[in-house]
């Protein structure tokens, strides 16, 4: 009985370590010459979601954080603002990963976009939409909480 409770306390444990980890996504905006804004929401297999703050967008080149986005709300609708920085003037592929703040998964978006320094993509009322897949763990995830509600 000892053992199989010890077993229950340390995998919950364990659990809530995992759920805790966040990405280690960060930006030094003067470290780049050039940026770009864009409007962003976030669509989860094809379906948008209803609150952006539960996740964390940020734009990558290759490996390198380029930027993150801040939630903001106009007129009780949810957009993500987004500076993506570079010390190219145009050119550059800027991809997007999605962290889902209830689950600690990282996903990547199917969509990406080219970098053109001071131009704009989308606008608080139009968004560019970030489309991106639940993996599986997420999924699982999201079937736990659903029962035990």
């Amino acid at each position: 009985m000892k053992k199989a409770l010890l077993s229950v306390l340390l995998s919950f444990a364990i659990n809530i370590c995992l759920l805790a980890a966040e990405p280690d996504w960060t930006i030094n905006p003067y470290d780049f010459q050039y940026d770009m804004t864009a409007y962003v929401h976030l669509s989860i297999d094809g379906m948008p979601v209803s609150q952006l703050s539960s996740y964390t967008i940020a734009a990558f080149h290759g490996d390198e954080c380029r930027g993150i986005v801040s939630v903001r709300s106009a007129q009780s609708t949810e957009y993500g603002y987004l500076r993506i920085r570079s010390n190219q003037s145009h050119g550059e592929t800027i991809t997007f990963q999605v962290f889902d703040n209830s689950s600690s998964q990282i996903t990547t978006a199917t969509n990406q976009i080219t970098f053109q320094a001071n131009s704009t993509i989308g606008y608080p009322s139009s968004p560019l939409i970030i489309h991106t897949r639940r993996t599986k763990k997420q999924r699982n995830h999201s079937r736990k909480l659903q029962t035990t509600l």
